[in-house]
């Protein structure tokens, strides 16, 4: 039966995958939890007169800037994850973050590539070093999804150079490379970004219970009809004058 979506991934791991990625998503998002940390409605009041905004649209900015946090961590599982279903790849609960024993392929998975500074780059240098060094059969790569261009390339940090053979063997590869590389597919990971969407919309349109339930505005509405006084008073509700604020 002819895929859906990728071809290199079933059709049913696929969507199930995403599924599981979407289980990881705050869902719900109410007052208490959207002042968990303390509201600045100073940096509110800025936000809403500097870009020509109403305060429930900054409010709304501030919740998908909260739902955000969750969003970074389930992005980085996503593209680790994936790979599980890929034929000849595993996803060791330690070590590295993505391995293909048979073909002695080891992967550290970064989302941006500026993201590590020289510190962390080093560090993670040093384990893929360590893999290439220790194995003569393994090439050791370092994956970034949005990396500066498409490439795979030796890697090498200042400070902590190889031998020429070992040198190549530590590489520095964009996500679409890999891709090419575990896949033998050139448009596996263009095609894994189009099949996206559409698994996210069959996944949200089969499993209702992951529809997104908001009350913040409305609690804040409730709480004071100035939505912006309210969040003045409640930010500072213990310094002076703020016991008549907005009056």
């Amino acid at each position: 039966m002819a895929s859906e979506y990728l071809g290199f991934i079933s059709d049913n791991d696929f969507l199930n995958h995403v599924r599981r990625m979407m289980g990881r998503l705050t869902r719900t998002i109410d007052l208490a939890s959207f002042e968990k940390n303390v509201i600045d409605p100073i940096k509110l009041l800025f936000s809403a007169k500097a870009y020509n905004q109403t305060i429930e649209e900054v409010i709304r900015v501030e919740v998908a800037r909260q739902l955000g946090k969750t969003m970074e961590n389930m992005i980085g599982a996503f593209h680790q994850d994936i790979f599980r279903y890929v034929k000849g790849c595993e996803v060791p609960e330690d070590g590295v973050d993505v391995l293909c024993p048979g073909r002695q392929i080891y992967a550290e998975l970064k989302n941006k590539h500026n993201t590590m500074n020289s510190s962390s780059a080093e560090k993670v240098f040093e384990k893929l070093k360590g893999i290439v060094v220790g194995n003569p059969r393994a090439t050791a790569y370092l994956v970034e999804v949005i990396a500066k261009q498409s490439q795979d390339i030796p890697w090498a940090v200042p400070g902590a150079q190889l031998q020429k053979g070992k040198a190549e063997r530590v590489r520095r590869i964009s996500i679409d490379r890999f891709y090419q590389l575990i896949t033998g597919d050139d448009m596996a990971f263009c095609k894994l970004c189009k099949a996206l969407g559409p698994a996210i919309d069959k996944v949200l349109e089969t499993t209702p219970s992951m529809e997104m339930k908001d009350t913040v505005l409305q609690e804040l509405k409730a709480r004071d009809s100035n939505i912006l006084r309210g969040i003045f008073k409640t930010t500072f509700s213990s310094y002076l004058g703020f016991e008549t604020f907005g009056r």
